[in-house]
């Protein structure tokens, strides 16, 4: 990481931790905060930058008042505002923190058509993608960054360092003005291709890898929700197929300037023993498919509802015609709890219906067949690979 983004990572990371800096002198900035009652009072010379002295006074300071080892504080304000996704390879052949230089070469092309092709999904579900990817989607992968490797089996780090999206992008609506609003910040386009390839991974644990048969056509609707499509699915059956890899898994670091997204596995593991039936599920995905009903997945936003009144709605931050859009749905009084609660544990929904627009007001799916948390809606509240 760069000075720069180290020092604007440490700002950030003060401010969310409810740190306020004095007027800036000379030499630094004195911050406070109050914590039952007292106040904590940490300096921050102009000159903390990573791996210097002053840096880790700062850190090593911070981290006592917080009450964490400083590896862990030194990891979170480094990585503040930035997706970690790590990228690994299992095998005899890769221990010892070196890796043959093909299969290095491969796990790098993996990690580059994951991320495309989960960029390309996140902004709709896609059995295939058949060379259609995204352009929005090409440039976040163009803007992530590439890591040295770490120890262990062979691993490579990628990093995305999430954008800031402004709250309020969405259009008004005249017909909701009153009503009662919950709201939180909106993902990050980044964040949105991380938490789709976690899904995705996830998906494929369900659907194609534990199961330990042949997958059937019935695996195309929840693999394509969750953001699997034939080049995802084709990258890891090539990567597992390699003769010195034994597993591929991928991981995730979440940046902590954003909430986490709600029960998504942090990592999945793919072993070389189902490389056939990825194969075949590749086959599949990429066969003619069956047409879909309209889904639109992503966070909720907000949440509004008169108190008395039988409906309420929310809105989904989506991706819809390879543009960013909200998508609102009408929901009972009855469901505005667990939507708060899908909110706040920033969970991916699901909602299926037909999308229509009004003059002068977004789009809205005025009946939805079914409003759900993603993993509930294709792995199943009991799954134990997405909590």
């Amino acid at each position: 990481m760069t000075t720069t983004r180290i020092s604007k990572n440490l700002q950030s990371y003060l401010s969310r931790s409810r740190w306020v800096a004095d007027a800036p002198g000379s030499a630094g900035a004195l911050w406070r905060r109050s914590v039952d009652g007292r106040e904590q009072v940490l300096a921050v010379p102009r000159t903390a930058v990573a791996d210097g002295p002053d840096w880790e006074g700062v850190i090593g300071a911070l981290a006592r008042y917080e009450g964490v080892a400083e590896t862990a504080l030194r990891h979170r304000v480094s990585y503040f505002g930035t997706d970690v996704v790590r990228f690994r390879a299992v095998g005899e052949s890769v221990e010892g923190g070196s890796i043959p230089l093909g299969a290095g070469v491969h796990l790098a092309e993996t990690a580059r058509r994951t991320l495309r092709a989960c960029a390309t999904t996140a902004r709709g579900p896609r059995a295939r993608i058949r060379g259609n990817f995204s352009r929005d989607g090409d440039r976040v992968v163009d803007a992530a960054i590439l890591g040295p490797s770490e120890p262990g089996s062979y691993v490579l780090p990628v990093f995305l360092v999430l954008s800031e999206v402004a709250a309020g992008e969405s259009e008004p609506d005249p017909g909701l003005l009153g009503k009662e609003l919950m709201a939180v910040r909106p993902e990050p386009p980044e964040r949105r291709v991380t938490r789709t390839l976690a899904e995705a991974m996830a998906a494929i644990l369900h659907h194609v890898v534990e199961p330990g048969c042949a997958p059937t056509p019935g695996i195309v609707a929840p693999l394509a929700a969750s953001g699997a499509s034939r080049e995802l699915v084709s990258a890891i059956a090539e990567t597992i197929n390699l003769p010195v890899v034994e597993e591929f898994e991928v991981s995730f670091d979440w940046a902590a300037s954003h909430s986490a997204p709600g029960r998504v596995p942090t990592s999945a593991c793919v072993p070389a023993t189902a490389a056939a039936r990825l194969t075949q599920a590749a086959q599949i995905l990429g066969a003619e498919p069956r047409k879909m009903a309209e889904t639109v997945t992503g966070p909720i936003v907000e949440i509004r509802h008169v108190p008395g009144e039988s409906f309420g709605e929310i809105a989904v931050q989506t991706i819809r015609r390879g543009r960013a859009a909200e998508v609102r749905a009408r929901i009972r009084a009855g469901e505005i709890t667990a939507s708060h609660e899908w909110m706040e544990a920033s969970r991916t929904v699901l909602v299926e219906g037909t999308i229509c627009r009004e003059p002068g007001r977004p789009l809205r799916i005025i009946e939805p067949r079914r409003v759900q948390p993603l993993d509930e809606a294709f792995l199943g509240p009991a799954d134990p690979g997405a909590m």
